[in-house]
């Protein structure tokens, strides 16, 4: 039986990010909310392994996701650091399935 030798993966991705509004809302001194931003992305990968001790190669496989964001930009409580919230939807052909995930993070880097 011959051995592994090597993966050779071709990676392809895109990605658009577009405003949708800027509502410069303010909630007294709760929330201040800045914009919100949609994302669509697509990311593809194929795949194929090569064997040491032999010329031959296994089938290519290719994964395939795609998926859509939204996203709110946001200030709590007065506070400096910019927080983002959302969700993202996603799609893998292959598995015919959907996924849902929540999505949280702050930026700190205007320090």
């Amino acid at each position: 039986m011959a051995k592994p030798g090597c993966i050779d993966i071709s990676r392809y991705s895109a990605d658009y990010a577009f405003p949708i509004v800027y509502p410069d809302l303010s909630l007294g001194s709760l929330l201040y909310l800045k914009r919100i931003r949609g994302n669509l992305y697509v990311d593809y990968m194929e795949g194929v392994e090569r064997y040491i001790t032999e010329t031959r190669t296994t089938r290519p496989e290719y994964f395939l996701s795609q998926g859509v964001e939204l996203l709110a930009d946001y200030h709590l409580f007065r506070f400096i650091v910019e927080f983002t919230s959302g969700a993202r939807i996603s799609y893998l052909p292959q598995e015919k399935s959907f996924g849902v995930q929540m999505l949280f993070t702050f930026n700190i880097d205007k320090f």
